[in-house]
């Protein structure tokens, strides 16, 4: 036997490795189960800027500074603790919930983690449960997402679709004496109208275009 084999399989190599693999693995465990607790202090500390009262130029210098946790994966903590009730983010764990929060700004609707968490996602045409997905599932799908979102960007269809939607909302506000708004959304290869407003703005609206149908008659 070498003298570095002996040294790597004396007792006191043994022990100290058995130390290190404890001090990881404790670790981990820490991380796994207090991070909405970083991550709703990392808010607080954000949103009413105690980096200042602490000397730091901004927050990201204090989480350097102080060695607090790396800028990333604070952000990704605070986004966690802003999005899921406790439970609910500690039975996912950070990656997932993570993951679903990062689905809901990459989608073009106006759901939040929550609405995902209930209504699941829909992969190649069929909603899949959240419990059934992975935090890598969820992931690919945001990079889809967005994608798909850059593209409709980039589509010449789609300027037209905003130029009829703005004008359409103005001129709906004009005669409903209300704010309306109108979104384009992508539908297949063609764009549809969202319009978003009041019931009695819908009354209203339903009257006009009955009391127009009867004038063609």
């Amino acid at each position: 036997m070498t003298k570095g084999s002996a040294l790597t399989h004396s007792s006191a190599a043994v022990r100290r490795g058995e130390e290190l693999c404890d001090a990881v693995a404790t670790n981990k465990l820490i991380v796994a189960k207090a991070f909405y607790e970083i991550g709703t202090a990392l808010l607080e500390l954000e949103k009413k800027q105690l980096w200042k009262a602490l000397g730091h130029e901004s927050f990201a210098a204090m989480l350097e500074e102080r060695e607090l946790v790396g800028r990333s994966q604070a952000y990704k903590f605070m986004r966690v603790a802003r999005s899921f009730a406790p439970h609910v983010a500690r039975q996912l764990g950070v990656e997932k919930s993570d993951a679903i929060v990062r689905y809901a700004e990459a989608t073009a609707k106006l759901d939040d983690a929550s609405t995902i968490l209930e209504r699941g996602i829909a992969i190649d045409g069929e909603v899949q449960p959240i419990e059934k997905l992975s935090a890598r599932d969820i992931l690919r799908e945001v990079r889809r997402t967005r994608q798909n979102r850059e593209n409709a960007r980039r589509d010449p269809a789609r300027k037209s679709a905003l130029a009829l939607s703005h004008a359409a909302a103005r001129s709906l506000s004009l005669a409903l004496g209300e704010t309306v708004r109108a979104k384009p959304h992508r539908h297949g290869t063609s764009w549809d109208v969202a319009l978003t407003l009041s019931v009695a703005g819908m009354e209203e609206l339903q009257r006009l275009v009955a009391q127009a149908t009867r004038g063609r008659r």
